[in-house]
């Protein structure tokens, strides 16, 4: 049998509304008990959806109920707290902490400096629009287990992601990766283990992320049309544009990194950055 089971987010100032003859409204995580037990009464659960067999136990703020897996399909688990905080104590080997996520404004908590590195790329990644870490925990055969992050896309997609090092995985765990990977299939997730980072990648992630905070997209001495015109359509390299724009070099780098991490601007990240790294307008497909 397999369950899932995550926590119920205290309802936040503003307000979501549903109409309850609508088959495919998902199931809001901020709602209050009255609320709750309106909605389970609702004429959307009486709307024949097709199930897969497997229970989903919520933990709401009655208690636990337990639903299709089928139904849990539809729900926003970024809008929910995560199963588990990251706890820290004395002599602990991993190191835990959360990363600021610019998309959404919320701190992610990781585990460990891997999942931290995986959280940035998330943010970075503009095929994404949110992430939760630690979701729901699963009640596999094997035991249970807690997934990592669930991915919210945008497009709408769900990917559910585990953050293991190749090294670091024994017999059980591969078994309980392969059977979350099962029970994502069945509701149309898409599921991967990912390891560490590629140190090239990780390292010109983390110099951007510096620059991603929405201060740094204000210059005084420049501005992203500027810059845009400047290059042309063509590429410069970094040192060489502050002088097309005729601004001053340390007044236009954090703009220019900003819009790299933010995909108006692109540059060769194979390579470890440096001011001969050349930068150009990211156009329009």
């Amino acid at each position: 049998m397999l369950t899932i089971s995550f926590i119920q987010r205290e309802p936040r100032a503003t307000s979501w509304s549903f109409n309850p003859h609508q088959a495919d409204v998902p199931l809001h995580p901020t709602w209050t008990s009255l609320r709750y037990d309106s909605y389970m009464s609702s004429n959307a659960w009486a709307v024949e959806r097709p199930g897969c067999g497997i229970p989903v136990t919520v933990n709401g703020s009655d208690g636990a109920r337990t639903f299709d897996l089928s139904e849990a399909a539809t729900w926003r688990f970024e809008d929910y707290l995560g199963v588990r905080k990251p706890l820290s104590h004395k002599g602990q080997r991993n190191w835990v902490g959360s990363w600021w996520f610019s998309k959404s404004g919320e701190y992610v908590p990781f585990e460990s400096w891997v999942e931290r590195d995986w959280i940035m790329l998330f943010d970075r990644d503009t095929d994404v629009r949110a992430v939760r870490a630690q979701p729901f925990t699963l009640d596999l055969a094997s035991g249970r287990h807690t997934p990592d992050f669930f991915v919210r896309r945008r497009d709408g997609g769900v990917g559910i992601v585990d953050v293991r090092p190749d090294g670091r995985i024994g017999d059980v765990d591969a078994l309980k990766f392969a059977q979350t990977a099962d029970a994502c299939a069945l509701v149309g997730w898409s599921y991967r283990r990912v390891g560490d980072v590629e140190p090239v990648a990780r390292a010109n992630c983390r110099w951007l992320s510096a620059y991603r905070h929405p201060w740094c997209g204000v210059s005084r001495a420049t501005s992203l049309e500027a810059i845009t015109k400047a290059l042309a359509g063509g590429r410069a390299r970094l040192d060489e544009v502050g002088a097309l724009v005729g601004a001053p070099l340390l007044g236009v780098l954090p703009l220019v990194f900003h819009h790299v991490w933010y995909g108006g601007l692109a540059m060769d990240e194979t390579v470890p950055l440096s001011l001969r790294s050349t930068v150009w307008e990211v156009t329009a497909a």
